[in-house]
């Protein structure tokens, strides 16, 4: 298993202090999220990849549009279709031309960059109303899984297409309803081989089929019982290797283009984290989080994840709203608990995911 980072545009990799760390840690592949619809990403993006070829670094894309736009063009095709054709047309049929335009651009972008990168996610998080604007079902995500499979492979055959990460906490069931069969009259999911309801005869609403090459999942954990963690994600991503040897996809690497605890010092960690979504979420004790991260790891190894994406390099700099993500990183400006402010330092558990991602390089999981 192999360590990599979760990046942003506000990390250059041109930047020397940012190269330098990045050395440092040993990390082998880099994550960064890009706008199918925006025109000024496109020439930022070839940059960024450039530069991560330049550190050796191998990187997975997340491309997506923007939330409002997405939210925007889906409420009102739902507000002009109601009523007047079945629901199963509606996402089927007219969602599909939709998609079938945001595939485009994914596919012009992965054709541009096909000598610097094979690996393309399609909308992280598409389960989490905060990033998708609440647009996306399960199986409107698989349809426009499918129409972005088509395009990127069409453009670079070589290439692979990760899901959009999700699943926090381990919930799968969004992986789950995906790759499965529907019947809307019944409201039941069915083996994705069937093609008629067993309960009914109806026709089924088809899974996403084999249209990924990667699954791939953002399983944060916000509880804070290691112990019980570890036991309800092994049950998960036991559930989930079986759901995907179903559809055919046998042997398909787990990945994780965003992983990550959010940690503090003792005498600066919040009585309560933010998450738009969740509810409250607690952080980790900076000098407990090197347990927590060699357990984790070592139970993502073990189910043959091909890399996890650290989220992220550093803390932000200015979290007024105390969101749980902005204390995920692996350098902060937060001092010990002992110590005065000296500025920008590693976290105590640096050296842990450092021994990981040197143990990556020294034996990756899939050649």
């Amino acid at each position: 298993m192999e360590i990599g980072l979760n990046l942003d545009w506000l990390e250059p990799l041109d930047d020397p202090e940012v190269a330098a760390h990045i050395r440092d840690l040993g990390v082998t592949w880099a994550k960064l999220g890009a706008n199918v619809t925006s025109p000024m990403d496109r020439p930022r993006l070839r940059k960024f990849l450039e530069g991560a070829a330049g550190i050796g670094l191998r990187c997975v894309i997340d491309l997506r549009t923007s939330a409002e736009e997405l939210r925007d063009w889906a409420h009102e095709l739902r507000a002009e279709y109601l009523g007047k054709v079945p629901n199963e047309e509606l996402s089927g049929h007219v969602f599909s031309e939709q998609y079938k335009h945001l595939a485009e651009g994914v596919g012009e972008i992965v054709a541009d960059n096909a000598d610097l990168c094979q690996d393309w996610e399609w909308w992280g998080e598409a389960d989490c109303p905060h990033i998708s604007g609440g647009a996306f079902r399960c199986f409107e995500y698989g349809l426009s899984l499918q129409a972005v499979y088509d395009a990127a492979k069409a453009a670079n055959p070589d290439c692979r297409v990760w899901t959009g990460g999700f699943g926090v906490n381990a919930n799968l069931r969004f992986l789950e309803d995906m790759v499965k069969a529907y019947c809307e009259t019944c409201r039941i999911r069915c083996d994705p081989r069937m093609e008629e309801c067993p309960k009914c005869g109806g026709p089924l609403m088809p899974g996403s089929g084999k249209h990924f090459d990667v699954c791939n999942l953002h399983h944060y954990a916000h509880q804070r019982q290691l112990d019980s963690v570890l036991n309800f994600y092994e049950k998960q991503l036991t559930r989930a290797r079986t759901w995907l040897d179903g559809k055919e996809c046998s042997g398909q690497p787990f990945a994780s283009t965003e992983w990550g605890l959010p940690t503090a010092p003792t005498r600066h960690i919040p009585p309560w984290l933010n998450s738009y979504v969740f509810g409250e979420v607690h952080a980790v004790r900076e000098s407990e989080a090197a347990e927590w991260y060699d357990a984790m790891f070592a139970l993502f190894e073990r189910h043959g994840f091909e890399v996890v994406c650290v989220h992220t390099l550093r803390d932000l700099a200015a979290n007024p709203t105390n969101f749980w993500g902005g204390y995920c990183g692996l350098m902060t400006e937060y001092p010990l608990d002992s110590e005065p402010s000296e500025g920008l330092r590693k976290k105590l558990h640096w050296e842990t995911v450092q021994k990981w991602a040197h143990k990556g390089r020294e034996k990756p999981a899939f050649e």
